[in-house]
């Protein structure tokens, strides 16, 4: 579990692809990292499978593939990162899986106040599990749903 809280930005360092489909070495920040851990990477919740000093390796499937925009990553891309809640740490933002529901567009940005207000065209299955100040997070980040302005807009 994750709170959708960004708490560093990495960048891929390195991309290829494997018999399983698509391995990505990431660079960050994080220390002591541990085999098998969970990080979110732009929201999707990835297994740690080696690391070295400012770098971790993921491996992601081809489920995860079609579901998120992995497949267009390339080299010096920023990712936006999470590491898994551990029991008794602070729950900021709301709770978030790591499992990735869809893909979505952004529509339209514009301001308002203090606010930025974001559209974004998201898939049926998402549209129908999203509602007014409900929570949704986009590439990592917890979000709330301000309005439903029309089918599949959120």
């Amino acid at each position: 579990m994750f709170t959708g809280l960004v708490t560093a930005v990495g960048h891929v360092s390195r991309r290829s692809h494997s018999e399983a489909g698509l391995e990505l070495s990431i660079a960050s920040p994080y220390e002591a990292l541990a085999l098998g851990e969970s990080i979110a990477v732009d929201g999707a919740c990835l297994t740690v499978q080696s690391h070295a000093a400012g770098e971790f390796t993921v491996h992601i499937i081809r489920t995860s593939i079609n579901r998120t925009n992995f497949s267009t990553y390339e080299p010096r891309r920023t990712l936006n990162l999470e590491r898994a809640l551990r029991a008794g740490d602070r729950l900021g933002g709301h709770l978030v899986q790591g499992h990735v529901d869809g893909i979505g567009t952004v529509d339209v940005v514009s301001e308002l106040d203090d606010a930025r207000l974001i559209d974004i065209r998201v898939p049926p299955e998402v549209a129908r599990a999203s509602v007014p100040l409900g929570s949704i997070a986009v590439d990592g980040v917890s979000l709330t749903v301000n309005a439903v302005p029309a089918p599949g807009l959120i």
